[in-house]
């Protein structure tokens, strides 16, 4: 079996809205695991989450956060931390532009716009990131041009491409087509392991065409993983780890292939049970 490429993973905050933050370190600082990726900074969730009791050495295992392109934080200037996240601490975070808390028909350009300002702001203390997801195409093709042109900018600006697949995941997306179009720029991929619900199973054929082609194209970045844990299940920390051992298995041999066939596996659609 040879691996075409070996990516990092992630465990989301997204997974449970009530694991405190201290919590996810311990299962994120664990094999298979590489750390956590930060999800919605300043929600009630992020509180409900205590980030904010976090020892900010722990906090160098948050490799990625994800905030709203209008969030009055990155006004600041300096901008010295985000949350638990210390910048200039030595290591360099991803800082995830995600769509604006008041949407508009504009929310591309205003998480570009953001992207480029805090690129020109901090310089070297931070990866910064524009999280894009495969909903309203607006046209057959039409998303595929505003892919690539998004491409275009994310590399003048040495910003990176973030591809949400955990939610708001449209038909007409053209998952091969648009992950070509955003590498090498494309650094983080989230993915959401479903049940097999039909909605799950749609998401999860889209899922396995865009890691398809992520391992084709030689992606080596980071991999987040949202779990899709059962309420009672929110607080259990082996549960989530189990759910990520088993997670990282099967994305992994999305990125390995048989000498022999030369053939992928496609095996993320296999439910997940739980007790």
């Amino acid at each position: 079996m040879t691996y075409l490429s070996t990516p990092r993973f992630l465990l989301s905050t997204s997974s449970s809205p009530i694991l405190p933050g201290s919590s996810y370190l311990d299962v994120g600082g664990k094999m298979p695991l590489s750390g956590i990726d930060l999800d919605n900074f300043g929600s009630i969730r992020f509180r409900l989450q205590r980030w904010s009791s976090v020892d900010p050495l722990e906090a160098k295992r948050i490799h990625s956060v994800w905030i709203p392109a209008d969030a009055p934080l990155l006004s600041n200037d300096p901008l010295t931390a985000i949350g638990p996240v210390q910048l200039g601490s030595g290591a360099r975070p991803l800082i995830v532009v995600d769509r604006p808390e008041h949407r508009s028909r504009d929310d591309l350009a205003n998480q570009v716009a953001t992207a480029i300002r805090l690129r020109q702001t901090i310089g070297e203390l931070a990866r910064i990131g524009i999280a894009v997801r495969p909903y309203h195409p607006n046209g057959a093709r039409a998303h595929l041009s505003a892919i690539a042109g998004l491409r275009m900018q994310a590399s003048e600006w040495d910003i990176d491409i973030v591809l949400d697949l955990s939610k708001d995941m449209d038909w007409l997306w053209e998952a091969e087509a648009s992950v070509y179009r955003m590498m090498p720029s494309l650094q983080l991929v989230r993915i959401a392991m479903t049940a097999g619900t039909l909605d799950g199973r749609f998401r999860a054929s889209l899922t396995d065409r865009a890691l398809s082609s992520c391992a084709e194209l030689g992606f080596d970045g980071m991999i987040s993983l949202v779990t899709p844990v059962p309420w009672w299940h929110w607080r259990n920390e082996r549960t989530i780890e189990a759910f990520c051992r088993d997670a990282t298995g099967r994305v992994i041999r999305k990125f390995s292939r048989h000498s022999s066939t030369g053939e992928y596996t496609t095996e993320l659609s296999a439910p997940v049970e739980f007790e």
